[in-house]
């Protein structure tokens, strides 16, 4: 499977996951670094959210603004993972680290927009204060 084709699969899978109420059902795209394979791996990407009927919008260039969370999470990647774990050269090596690291950032840091929450704490009182669907449908 390629590139484009992984990422939207992948897209799909957590939005079939999201509740029905108060999440977004599409795909957002940055225009990204323009060399010659992301702008491949774009196209594979557009062409499978279409095949998927995902709604995508591409934001303009030079915009991180319009994308903040996502910057937000590269940098703490960039700066608490990349520049401080020295990483082995087996990708079955790496995943261990990525895991250990994915793990740290949703269960144990405290996140400022978040009031302090860690991403699971915050998701525990989203579900809590969600409205169960009656046992009467």
């Amino acid at each position: 499977m390629d590139r484009g084709k992984a990422l939207c699969a992948s897209h799909r899978r957590k939005r079939r996951r999201l509740p029905r109420q108060g999440h977004r059902r599409n795909a957002v795209a940055d225009q990204g670094h323009p060399d010659r394979r992301w702008l491949r791996v774009h196209a594979e990407f557009e062409t499978a959210c279409q095949d998927n009927e995902i709604p995508l919008y591409v934001l303009p260039p030079r915009s991180p603004k319009l994308n903040g969370a996502v910057e937000r999470c590269n940098g703490a990647w960039r700066y608490e993972f990349y520049a401080t774990v020295d990483l082995p050269t087996q990708i079955d090596k790496i995943a261990q680290h990525v895991d250990a690291f994915q793990h740290l950032y949703n269960h144990h840091r405290p996140h400022g927009a978040l009031d302090g929450l860690t991403p699971i704490e915050y998701l525990k009182i989203c579900r809590d204060r969600m409205t169960q669907p009656s046992h009467m449908y």
